[in-house]
């Protein structure tokens, strides 16, 4: 009796009022409240466009947005381990008045340490463009279309030193990402 009184209270909800509880119970794990509230919806039948057609728009929808959290997020990483490192080493330039008085000092580890921190995202931000880059080439995906949804705005990686070698995609992230969006495509 109790559960025919609680499926026909998940009758009388909207579609978005059941849509956000099925999710609530999706989180909890309780898959029978799941299947009551979609028992109480009748079944739809409808004309619309063809289905694999609106799966694969959904799918470079998503692999667009995948593709600029990892941007953005790398972007904004390597920006503020930029700033650290150039806020320290500032600081060792105005402190120390020798080139050896600041390789010596403690800071001097947290200054190398944030600019290797740098350069990680950096070579991320890299990889990510080349994954992009690649799986466009692989799948007839227009690059640019991807990332103009995604913000557009090219990160320009600064690189290295002068005498260091440049900075390189990673391999294994770039095949990592490709794997994933790779995966949506299916």
């Amino acid at each position: 009796m109790k559960d025919i009184c609680i499926t026909k209270l998940y009758a009388g909800l909207t579609d978005k009022e059941r849509a956000a509880l099925t999710f609530d119970y999706l989180m909890q794990g309780n898959e029978l409240e799941c299947n009551r509230i979609q028992a109480s919806m009748p079944e739809q039948y409808y004309i619309g466009l063809p289905l694999e057609y609106r799966r694969s728009l959904d799918s470079l929808t998503m692999i667009a947005s995948l593709y600029a959290i990892e941007y953005w997020r790398s972007v904004a990483l390597a920006y503020m381990f930029r700033v650290g490192h150039r806020a320290v080493f500032s600081y060792l330039m105005e402190k120390y008045t020798t080139n050896s008085q600041r390789v010596q000092s403690p800071e001097w580890q947290e200054s190398e340490n944030l600019l290797k921190l740098f350069q990680r995202y950096e070579v991320m931000v890299l990889s990510i463009e080349k994954a992009v880059d690649e799986l466009c080439a692989d799948h007839g995906i227009n690059q640019a279309a991807i990332r103009k949804m995604a913000g557009e705005r090219n990160y320009e990686v600064i690189g290295t030193p002068p005498d260091q070698p440049d900075l390189e995609p990673d391999a294994s992230i770039v095949a990592d990402l490709r794997r994933g969006w790779e995966g949506l495509l299916m």
